[in-house]
């Protein structure tokens, strides 16, 4: 009897015989003699103990024996549904020691399944133990049935029995995988009756033992096959494998042998090693001389300290095993230090304890501190105490056997003999042509909650951040911020300068910066009034949180007035260095100092955002602002802020939002370095036709040769054109007239 092939549904235990009935396929190829393969249908119709069809699926467990045997673990016990000739269903498990599936709610069971659910019955259920039909009986009757008649349920307790073998070749090997001369035991795992086995090794061994030794002496593969005999029936079985058994040969020990990228360096060290061992080695074992080791073939170890280490390799093989030891192969060197440190707060009022953290790198071995007060300490992280109230620079020096360095903090530390508020304000612009409206911004500490400013031309305002028009002048400012602790007041003299622009607009350089626009770059119509490098003014600093983030809004305003960086709350700002960055500036820069290559045809406005390198995550918001007359002369020009990249040398433009009632630009920016404003039209136009007169007198600073080369290709055409508008007409006239005619 045979099913069709439902191997997909359990796996067949290693070792069985593959193709033949050990799945759930029974298909046996003829053979001389008589085969006998009983089988035992259960017949499932309306004829039921209760006239019921049982339902599908149904689950089965119980004993599993062969010729009365309990049956061997790891047999694929099957079951498959007909419904007539045709196969509709079925189920499998592997079984345990003598049983198959278990009574508990979670052993598994054997399920008998419909796979078309429009099946119609009656229907057969064929049990089989590894392909050979099987025999079956409700446990605990002791009467095995042909005809199982068992009423309706979800569970039936069956055992079954194999009461006759068919015979089946099979045989496994100890070893089927090694290196010469390799000694394999096979052993027979055929089934049914047998008395006589043949072997045949591949290599031209052949063995009549049942469970032979056989020696394979020479590389290459092999195919076995056994074949067994039934001496009642005659009949015979072979089994082949192909290529079943693989013989290599021994290779050379392995020589280790290794390489580092990196042999000195300072501390830390990363060192990437390169095992060069030959000899096929396949484990690795790494020491690295400073307690660090590594099974991998190819590690990369960092060496923290200073010092020689020794660095050993083993290395194992089928062969045996090898080491290599280079004696002080890695020199770790102590780099010079660079001082750094934070401090835990940087405001508060007398007597304010503050506990400094050394954040420095190099591996400094001495800490020297000035706090600024007249004391001192040599702790690596000391705690101290300001006693009076004041602005104080913090100084940390570190040393060790490479060197020193000191890091200054200017005005780190703001102590304060009460509560009162501390007065401070921005304004932007603080210069620029009448009507000039500046924006006020109060920076004040304390928690003010009134506010009182003198705009200095005899105008106040009671608002926090108020907006001001200035007409020509220049005007000092006084701010004073409440709280209910009592005032403060700052005044910044001769702070808001406003100029009259005089009829004509820009243009001419020189004298009082006529022009509207100062360009950095050339132009082909305008000279710049060259503008010195303004002295530097203290970097604006930045409140971080325990996370390096700021944690409150921060405006950086260059000394011009122009420019402003405005860092809000939640921005990682990082340093050069890597580390949490607390102080930023922003400066103008002179024509000299900004690089070349811009693609614009003229850089105006050039500015450097400091420390150069740095990061700010999220995007910080830049704000170039012109006065009205600059903004009229460049805004059809498309003006765009860009940013020079020192790594590569080039100019890149960044987003870039125009603000044209307030005359701004803005861009988002996330580093340090430098920006300037593009004007990317052109701003002349040369007359399509005509010749251009050249003045007899140039133009202070001379004309630009952009000008001066058209020009003087216009006036040769015109010259010749002439010349061949006389010769023309001279010769149309034809020659002068004889003298007396």
């Amino acid at each position: 009897m045979a099913s069709a092939d439902r191997s997909a549904w359990i796996p067949i235990p290693a070792g069985f015989p593959a193709g033949k009935p050990g799945g759930l396929t029974v298909q046996k190829r003829a053979r001389p003699g008589i085969i006998c393969i009983l089988g035992l249908l259960i017949i499932i119709s309306a004829a039921g103990a209760n006239g019921d069809i049982p339902p599908l699926p149904h689950l089965f467990y119980g004993n599993v024996t062969i010729l009365g045997d309990p049956a061997q673990a790891g047999l694929p016990v099957t079951a498959v549904v007909r419904a007539g000739a045709t196969e509709v269903g079925g189920g499998a498990i592997t079984s345990s020691a003598g049983t198959y599936g278990g009574p508990g709610p979670q052993d598994q069971k054997l399920i008998a399944s419909l796979d078309d659910p429009d099946a119609v019955g009656p229907f057969t259920v064929s049990f089989f133990v590894m392909g050979m039909p099987a025999d079956c009986r409700e446990h605990g009757t002791g009467t095995w049935l042909e005809t199982f008649p068992f009423s309706s349920g979800m569970v039936t307790n069956l055992d079954l029995n194999v009461s006759e073998i068919v015979l089946m070749a099979d045989f496994s090997a100890s070893e089927t995988l090694g290196v010469a001369p390799l000694n394999v035991q096979f052993t027979d795992r055929s089934i049914g009756p047998r008395s006589s086995w043949e072997w045949s090794f591949g290599d031209g061994g052949t063995s009549n033992q049942q469970n032979p030794v056989h020696q394979y002496g020479s590389p290459g593969t092999y195919t076995v096959s056994l074949t067994v005999r039934d001496p009642a029936t005659s009949v015979s079985d072979t089994e082949t494998k192909p290529g079943y058994i693989t013989v290599t040969e021994l290779p050379p020990p392995p020589v280790a042998a290794f390489t580092a990228n990196v042999t000195s360096g300072d501390a830390p060290l990363v060192v990437r090693f390169t095992d060069l061992s030959t000899g096929s080695p396949f484990e690795w074992g790494w020491s690295f001389g400073d307690g660090g080791t590594s099974a991998v073939q190819n590690p990369v170890h960092t060496y923290s300290i200073p010092g020689v280490y020794t660095v050993s390799l083993s290395v194992r093989g089928i062969s045996g095993i090898d080491s290599e030891t280079k004696p002080g192969y890695i020199t770790v060197r102590t780099p010079v230090p660079t001082a750094n440190f934070t401090a835990n707060r940087t405001e508060g009022v007398a007597p304010f304890a503050v506990a400094f953290t050394d954040l420095s790198t190099g591996y400094p071995q001495q800490w020297t501190w000035n706090f600024g007060d007249g004391e001192t300490s040599v702790a690596q992280n000391p705690v101290h105490t300001y006693h009076s109230a004041g602005i104080f620079t913090v100084i940390l020096t570190v040393e060790n056997s490479a060197g020193t360095d000191s890091l200054e903090r200017r005005d780190y530390i703001n102590v304060t003999s009460s509560l009162l508020p501390r007065a401070s304000f921005t304004a932007v612009p603080v210069s620029g042509y009448e009507p000039l409206t500046v924006r006020f911004t109060d920076t004040s500490t304390g928690d003010p909650v009134a506010w009182n400013w003198s705009f200095g031309d005899g105008t106040y305002s009671e608002e926090q951040n108020p907006n001001h028009t200035y007409v020509m002048g220049v005007y000092s400012i006084t701010f004073t911020a409440t709280n209910d602790k009592g005032s403060d007041s700052i005044t910044k003299n001769k702070y808001i300068t406003v100029s009259h622009r005089a009829a004509g607009g820009g243009g001419g350089g020189g004298g009082g910066g006529g022009g509207g626009v100062f360009f950095i770059g050339g132009t082909p119509n305008a000279t710049a009034t060259p503008t010195p490098s303004p002295t530097p003014i203290p970097p604006g600093g930045l409140v971080l949180g325990p996370d390096n983030t700021t944690i409150q809004e921060a405006t950086i305003v260059s000394p011009d007035g122009m420019t402003s960086l405005v860092i809000g709350i939640g921005v990682r700002p990082v340093g050069p260095d890597g580390l949490p960055l607390t102080q930023v500036s922003v400066f103008p820069l002179a024509g000299d100092a900004v690089p070349g290559g811009a693609p614009c045809i003229a850089v105006v406005h050039a500015y450097a955002v400091l420390p150069s390198g740095s990061t700010f995550d999220p995007a910080v918001r830049l704000v170039i602002t012109f006065t009205p007359d600059q903004w009229r002369e460049i805004e059809n020009d498309r003006p765009v802020i860009i940013f020079h990249d020192s790594d590569t040398g080039t100019w890149t433009e960044i987003a870039t939002t125009a603000d044209a009632e307030a005359g701004s630009l803005t861009g988002l920016i996330s580093r340090g370095g430098t920006y300037a404003v593009c004007r990317r039209a052109p701003l002349t136009t040369i007359p399509p036709t005509g010749p251009t007169p050249v003045p007899t007198t140039p133009a202070p600073g001379g004309l630009p040769f952009q000008v001066v080369i058209p020009v003087i290709v216009l006036l040769v055409v015109a010259l010749g054109a002439l010349a061949y508008f006389i010769s023309t007409r001279m010769w149309k006239r034809g020659p002068p007239p004889e003298e007396g005619s």
